[in-house]
């Protein structure tokens, strides 16, 4: 901001007065909608195809609202049919803060190789969206 003092048109001072907008402003809130996944990441490591058709376990993966607001769960899918979700507890779910829900993702190969494919979970607290995702990893031999 500046200011002059004038007499009769004539400026006899000047001063400049610089004043920061960050140290005026208050912090950002905390994340109003905010998911994690637990494990980030999961891997099958590598079988027989023929000891998988049917027999592969189900790894269980938590959903964790860690945000300040409710999430109402969207979607949870996998980019691929290889790894199907069997079990699924949320699914339409409505996490408070610190709750969870679970999603069972089961390795269903139909041919030999490694597949991958990621497990995206979103949802929303009013107009703020999220979403989650993890790699998931298997080898069929």
């Amino acid at each position: 901001m500046r200011r002059a003092r004038t007499v009769s048109g004539v400026v006899l001072a000047t001063v400049l007065i610089a004043i920061s907008a960050a140290a005026c402003l208050p912090p950002p809130p905390p994340p109003g909608a905010e998911l994690k996944l637990a494990p980030a990441a999961l891997d099958y490591g590598t079988h027989p195809l023929s000891d998988l058709m049917g027999n592969m376990p189900v790894i269980t993966v938590t959903v964790t609202n860690t945000g300040t607001q409710t999430v109402h769960l969207d979607s949870e899918t996998s980019s691929n049919g290889i790894f199907s979700l069997p079990a699924n507890t949320c699914s339409g779910a409505s996490l408070g803060p610190g709750q969870s829900c679970s999603i069972g993702v089961q390795f269903c190969p139909w041919a030999t190789g490694t597949a991958t494919s990621t497990l995206t979970v979103t949802g929303s607290a009013g107009t703020v969206h999220t979403s989650v995702s993890a790699n998931v990893r298997g080898t069929a031999t």
